[in-house]
């Protein structure tokens, strides 16, 4: 039997940056047989993120700077570095440095110089060009990559089909929402008490959970807190209300008609190709969508069936949700050999 080199994962979750590059690094993980998968972390994880976790075999909190970084994964004699991270990427990945391992960057752009042996950019409408690896390096970019939780691609099987009249709306902002649009998202419901049935989920790293939850009794709305997983309540809604990021995959997988704001710098190109591919709906840059212009962008969408079905179309053909299982067999040809 080959003795497994074991592969290191580096990201970071907390209530400043979210669950999303845990999230994806967690998926890859899952899919990855044989070798353990060792987390390293900048500082320890937060409660509620159990499910996430148990896709390691080992979490460990290191010193968070790239140096550490590959000194740890050098003394596990690991087989690759696998870094998702809106800065540790370029920390680690900024020089073009042999370390006798593969390099997998996971990125969100924009396409520059990353001296990775694989680079994934896995947002729905990116490509490849522009950005420059390792010799021989490759780039993965876009819907193919996209990192989904097994259960996510399994669930479009039960798949309800879409009312004339969209009677239940779901509220995702995410493991933290920094942004505060878990309550901009209600304040604008409020002004439609009654006609709509609403769900909002309370992410687990959320500072205002008690607020979230009270603000959502106030409209008749039903508060879930710290879901694992959002397949359930995918498929329970007609239409989303949220913030782009890993959920905005999510529900393009399962043809969830979606309205989002983009709440980082690094999410409005993503946000303005996912419009023109016809995957969301755009509300545009957060702190620029008010409740009333909610309200009205939620009034027009929940009664135009064509419109609901393009963006189910559109959604599902891209989305397949088995990139993890790519990326995992890319991961695993790459480190076969070391």
């Amino acid at each position: 039997m080959p003795t497994h080199r074991p592969i290191v994962f580096r990201c970071d979750a907390d209530p400043a940056i979210g669950l999303g590059h845990l999230a994806r690094s967690s998926r890859i993980a899952s899919s990855l047989r044989g070798p353990s998968r060792i987390l390293l972390v900048g500082s320890p994880l937060g409660r509620g993120l159990d499910p996430w976790a148990a896709a390691f075999d080992e979490v460990r909190v290191v010193d968070p700077g790239a140096e550490q970084t590959f000194r740890v994964a050098e003394e596990l004699r690991a087989s690759a570095l696998i870094v998702d991270g809106y800065e540790v990427v370029d920390e680690c990945f900024r020089n073009l440095v042999d370390r006798g391992l593969s390099r997998v960057a996971i990125d969100d752009g924009p396409a520059r110089f990353v001296g990775a042996d694989l680079l994934l950019e896995p947002n729905l409408g990116s490509v490849a060009d522009g950005y420059e690896v390792a010799p021989r390096g490759r780039v993965r970019a876009g819907a193919p990559y996209a990192l989904l939780a097994p259960e996510i691609a399994l669930a479009r099987a039960r798949q309800r089909p879409l009312a004339a009249r969209a009677e239940r709306i779901l509220v995702t902002c995410g493991a933290s929402d920094p942004a505060r649009m878990t309550e901009r998202f209600v304040e604008a419901l409020a002004g439609l008490a009654g006609r709509f049935e609403v769900r909002v989920l309370v992410g687990p790293l959320n500072p205002r959970q008690d607020a979230s939850i009270e603000l959502s009794k106030r409209i008749g709305a039903e508060a879930v807190v710290g879901a694992a997983s959002i397949e359930e309540h995918a498929l329970w809604c007609d239409m989303a209300l949220s913030c782009l990021g890993g959920t905005a995959s999510e529900l393009a997988c399962l043809g969830v008609p979606n309205l989002a704001v983009a709440i980082h710098p690094k999410q409005v190109e993503h946000q303005n190709r996912y419009a023109e591919l016809g995957l969301i709906v755009s509300l545009g840059w957060f702190e620029a969508a008010s409740a009333p212009a909610i309200r009205r962008r939620v009034e027009e969408v929940s009664v135009d069936l064509d419109l609901r079905s393009r963006l189910r179309e559109a959604c599902t053909h891209i989305v397949d949700g088995l990139g993890a299982e790519r990326v995992a067999g890319e991961i695993v040809r790459m480190t076969e050999g070391r």
